[in-house]
């Protein structure tokens, strides 16, 4: 009971203050207030972190420490997935000063200046994905990491919890949008886990079993006599 309290007061907090679902990490600005923003989130994520480790290692319940980990996961989650989200208008690649510099010069009749700052622009938004992916494969690594972890302790000591579904359904989807590869070589690092391709596709709840195909066409409905 001292470990759902602890973790149902975390869990509400982070909710209020933290996950993307209720409107933080929805970057706007520049791309270079953007990445900075994104880093001072990092460092709220890493507080949280460390807040629900505590949940994990002061109280010997098996489901509210899987349910920890998991949370642990979608803290990053919710990062990566601000970051991955944030494009034009909200995310704009020069200040107003430097854009109207850019364009007196694209406009211009001097093929030298329209050169650089064509090269100006082709910089920035280089830099920008650059900086972009590697955030994301750094949230990345830690989500799908603590995500696969809650599984993997929800089946060694045979409890269930709502937000270890949700670390199933996230790691499902995750599978098509951070590709199979990156997916196996992080999940493949959690002992006992047993990784195998396509893993959380198959085992997320909520799956609909379709009938097979026969090839044959559905039969006309029958004539009232």
């Amino acid at each position: 009971m001292a470990a759902e309290g602890a973790f149902t007061l975390t869990d509400q907090d982070i909710r209020s203050s933290f996950d993307y679902d209720t409107g933080h990490h929805h970057y706007k600005g520049t791309a270079v207030d953007v990445i900075s923003t994104y880093q001072k989130d990092a460092v709220e994520a890493k507080k949280w972190y460390d807040k629900l480790q505590h949940i994990v290692d002061d109280y010997a319940a098996p489901e509210w420490a899987a349910a920890a980990v998991a949370r642990q996961g979608s803290l990053y989650d919710s990062l990566r997935t601000g970051l991955y989200e944030t494009r034009p208008p909200a995310l704009i690649m020069f200040d107003k000063k430097t854009e109207k510099l850019l364009k007196m010069a694209e406009t211009s009749d001097n093929p030298d200046l329209q050169e650089k700052a064509d090269a100006a622009r082709t910089n920035v938004q280089n830099a920008w994905r650059d900086k972009r992916e590697k955030e994301l494969n750094s949230a990345d690594e830690i989500m799908v990491d603590r995500y696969a972890n809650s599984v993997m302790l929800a089946r060694r000591y045979n409890v269930s919890n709502p937000s270890v579904v949700r670390a199933i359904q996230r790691l499902a989807f995750f599978t098509d949008v951070i590709g199979e590869a990156k997916l196996a070589q992080y999940g493949g690092r959690v002992k006992d886990l047993n990784y195998t391709p396509g893993m959380f596709l198959r085992i997320r709840p909520g799956l609909d079993t379709a009938p097979e195909a026969n090839g044959m066409a559905s039969p006309l409905p029958a004539l009232p006599q």
